[in-house]
């Protein structure tokens, strides 16, 4: 057994993490959205950081905006 989830060579676990860790993005995201309004964090979200996963994160960010979420902790719908 690992001595922590982050050292665990489980594919499922592994998983789970990296879903875990995705899902804590967003919503931080969100949470940016909420306090820099939308032309703030647009601004934000131009950073060239985002280049390679922009779409994914715009997509499910919007998504769960429909839904509600802005970002408080464990929100995922």
């Amino acid at each position: 057994m690992p001595a922590n989830l982050w050292d665990s060579t489980d594919k499922e676990s592994n998983n789970t993490l990296e879903r875990w860790r995705y899902e804590c993005e967003i919503r931080q995201l969100l949470v940016y959205r909420t306090q820099l309004g939308l032309t703030g964090f647009r601004g934000y979200f131009a950073n060239s950081k985002f280049n390679s996963r922009r779409e994914l994160l715009a997509k499910d960010m919007y998504d769960q905006w429909k839904k509600g979420n802005r970002g408080q902790i464990g929100d995922w719908r």
